[in-house]
């Protein structure tokens, strides 16, 4: 239904963490044409912009400019595979926990040991922050961001659900490292979040908010709930499946009224 003539202002790949040369390759690459909006063309070029758009629009660039010979596409690759498994193993836990409450047994897959999976994720994720790091490239580009993303991931899945005391000590350890890193995506998100995808930030608050209430800091879960929701709400609406689910999953049944002084609390009161 769109008219002749009427500009499309749809992105076809997200604006966030990426700078404009970058995307203009992106676009001619995985769509064959070369982009010539405002954003791409530069908004030095566009008379019609103010001059504190285009400062807006310059410090947006220089957040996200690379280095050049930077190379993005091994990083990439790399974070594209550790996420696979991370989910991988996620969703075998998943089954784990609804064979448990079912009392049936469980049967892991073929070939697959979740601990030395996770343990590789990690290693390749770091390995990725430190190559991230000797290159140069900017803390709020794309790949910079989603190492923190990746690893707050993989730190949540590495905490044991367990009454063991040992266990229990380095399940909080793993929890606030895995807080810490989301603590970073979000710094990390703020100089461009004018342009991040915000599902994506609604998703990100919300797994903060499940960390939060691992750790029984009721306000801080509450807080980041609320984040999540209200972007979601804004993006999806209430009625969308996603949204429902952040709803129902980000409820606190026994959460005690009485602030805890249990030690782990405590350990867990990071500002974000």
């Amino acid at each position: 239904n769109v008219e002749e003539n009427t500009p499309i202002t749809i992105s076809y790949i997200p604006m966030s963490g990426i700078d404009c040369q970058e995307r203009r390759q992106r676009l001619q690459d995985g769509y064959c044409f070369q982009c010539n909006c405002k954003s791409c063309c530069g908004a030095t070029q566009t008379k019609e912009i103010s001059s504190n758009s285009n400062e807006a629009y310059l410090k947006l660039e220089n957040a996200v400019q690379t280095p050049e010979g930077s190379d993005l596409q091994s990083l990439r690759e790399v974070q594209f595979n550790c996420n696979e498994r991370l989910l991988r193993i996620k969703e075998e836990d998943d089954k784990r926990q609804v064979t448990l409450s079912s009392a049936l047994p469980f049967s892991a897959m073929e070939g697959f040991d979740r601990d030395d999976c996770l343990d590789n994720c990690l290693m390749m994720i770091r390995m990725s922050q430190r190559g991230i790091q000797n290159q140069g490239i900017p803390p709020s580009h794309e790949v910079s961001i989603e190492a923190h993303r990746l690893l707050a991931m993989a730190l949540s899945l590495q905490s044991p659900k367990t009454n063991n005391s040992k266990d229990a000590d380095d399940s909080t350890t793993s929890i606030v490292m895995a807080i810490q890193e989301h603590c970073h995506f979000f710094e990390k998100v703020n100089p461009i979040q004018i342009l991040f995808d915000p599902l994506a930030m609604a998703t990100q608050h919300f797994e903060c908010s499940q960390e939060y209430k691992r750790c029984e800091n009721h306000d801080k879960h509450q807080h980041h709930l609320k984040l999540a929701l209200d972007i979601a709400r804004i993006s999806i609406g209430k009625h969308h499946s996603y949204f429902k689910m952040m709803e129902q999953h980000g409820r606190v049944k026994d959460l005690p009224q009485n602030e805890p002084s249990r030690k782990k609390l405590k350990t867990c009161d990071i500002a974000s």
